[in-house]
């Protein structure tokens, strides 16, 4: 945590006007809904109209790029917490055009901040960062291969946590950008004392995500026609899973929180992570290819984000893969003992 400066509370359940950016993409169409059911006006911008489900939430849509002059002084007006979850996602093309990926999270997070920043009252920040800024750094966390594919080496067993460093590795080019982003969050936090919180937020799924090899990796995973241009992945790949809703929940619980900025890590942490080749292997799954763009090992250590605001994920796997129309039974989830998992093993 970067910063121990607290304020007061809001605990009082009061209406909040909500700015979510990239409102049309599968996380923020979801924390459209989420602050609307809390009785929150939400005002949405993305410059692809939302899915209908997503318009019925809103109280306003700007069909926008905040790439675009004025746009972003236009959609921070009168709001009092923004939640950029607007990104550029495409790994391969953000190496093939890497100044469109860099316009997208660097240029247009600069200019929301900035945007917000000179507000009379500037609103409470939420930054969407991701776990790829830490690049090939998590490497050091691997165990050997055992029957199972990789675990967490000794000193890991908890995860990755906000201790690793972003220095000297490989992350790229999108990695880059949204490490670039990332630091744009923090420094408007201590520069110009603006409530931030950061989000380096690991693989993210639940209902409503498209089977795609755009999606997370589960999502890529389920592709019923995937694209199989890439690398094979490492077979004893391991990748943690968090459910959307309990992202939501730790937003919720900062903008709630007397925090005035935190940096957090934000995963399913051990108990929901899987070897993903096991799984595919289990559920006939296709979508393998895609895996090769995800490191060999994402584990959150979720610890801080306890301390700070008491979370946890609350969804396991189970409920992860029937709500993307997986048989949790095709999965012998409880073939594996407590013991296991409480020292931080693969469940899969």
């Amino acid at each position: 945590m970067c910063d121990s400066t607290r304020l007061e509370p809001r605990t009082d359940g009061s209406q909040l006007r909500v700015l979510v950016t990239g409102v049309s993409g599968f996380i923020g169409g979801r924390a459209a809904i989420h602050f609307a059911e809390r009785g929150w006006p939400v005002h949405g911008i993305d410059p692809i109209p939302p899915r209908d489900s997503v318009a019925s939430a809103l109280t306003r849509m700007m069909v926008a790029d905040l790439r675009s002059g004025g746009v972003a002084e236009e959609a921070v007006d009168g709001v009092d917490l923004v939640l950029h979850a607007a990104a550029h996602t495409d790994l391969v093309r953000a190496q093939q055009e890497p100044e469109l990926d860099f316009a997208h999270n660097v240029t247009a997070t600069l200019r929301l901040f900035e945007a917000a920043r000179k507000r009379p009252k500037p609103p409470t920040m939420v930054f969407l960062s991701s776990f790829r800024v830490y690049g090939d750094n998590v490497e050091m966390a691997l165990s050997t291969p055992g029957n199972g594919g990789y675990g967490l080496a000794g000193p890991f067993q908890a995860g990755i946590s906000e201790l690793f460093s972003t220095d000297q590795c490989e992350r790229t080019l999108h990695g880059t950008h949204k490490l670039l982003g990332d630091l744009i969050a923090q420094e408007y936090a201590h520069s110009f004392g603006m409530r931030v919180g950061v989000f380096r937020v690991g693989p993210v799924a639940g209902p409503g995500q498209k089977a795609s090899s755009d999606g997370c990796w589960l999502a890529a995973l389920l592709d019923p026609e995937p694209d199989v241009s890439a690398e094979e992945p490492d077979p004893d790949q391991l990748l943690d899973i968090l459910h959307v809703d309990d992202l939501l929940d730790a937003v919720e619980r900062f903008v709630r929180s007397d925090w005035r900025h935190l940096v957090l890590n934000l995963g399913g942490g051990p108990r929901n992570a899987l070897h993903p080749r096991r799984l595919a292997d289990r559920i006939g799954a296709k979508g393998l290819h895609a895996l090769a763009r995800y490191p060999r090992l994402w584990v959150t250590d979720n610890e801080r984000a306890y301390r700070a605001l008491g979370w946890r994920p609350r969804a396991g796997v189970a409920k992860i893969l029937e709500e993307l129309g997986v048989d949790p039974a095709l999965v012998d989830l409880a073939s594996h003992p407590a013991e296991r998992l409480d020292q931080a093993s693969a469940i899969l």
